[in-house]
């Protein structure tokens, strides 16, 4: 589409720039959560991390093995909610109606969700953690946030 003043074609690099910046953090989020699936070592480090605990893997036997296989099953879930989520900026990108709010409902309802449940039963780390994902999605959302016909 093209804009007949410069503040439309800012407003339109500023929305295509905010696409891609949500399609690129799909991208990372999305090999975030393959590192999940594949080794357990993403699910170490993160246990350190965000939940200041090694002992959780420290432990072999059955404990830890399932303790690997439920990050590996959270890491494949990750997967499918991110290829859905290019899917639906890629929809945002093009203007579809209701889009946008679709894109919001997905990252803020995992936001709020998973760090309120993380803080609610003592891992705040996991809640931290969160914001190094939320933010940049954040940023993107904003770049593509609808804008009000004048008038």
């Amino acid at each position: 589409m093209a804009h007949d003043t410069r503040q439309g074609s800012s407003a339109a690099e500023r929305h295509v720039l905010g696409a891609r910046a949500l399609q690129a953090m799909t991208v990372v989020t999305g090999g975030f959560a393959a590192s999940m699936v594949l080794t357990p070592w993403p699910s170490h480090l993160f246990s350190r991390v965000a939940l200041g605990d090694w002992t959780t893997f420290a432990t072999r036997g059955e404990v830890g093995s399932y303790v690997e296989f439920s990050y590996a099953v959270i890491g494949a879930t990750m997967i499918g909610w991110m290829f859905a989520l290019w899917w639906i900026v890629g929809q945002v990108r093009s203007g579809t109606p209701g889009a946008w709010g679709v894109a919001v409902m997905s990252i803020v309802g995992w936001f709020v969700v998973d760090s309120t449940t993380s803080v609610l039963r003592g891992y705040p780390g996991t809640a931290a953690r969160n914001l190094v994902f939320a933010v940049p999605f954040a940023i993107g959302l904003w770049l593509t946030r609808p804008r009000r016909a004048a008038g």
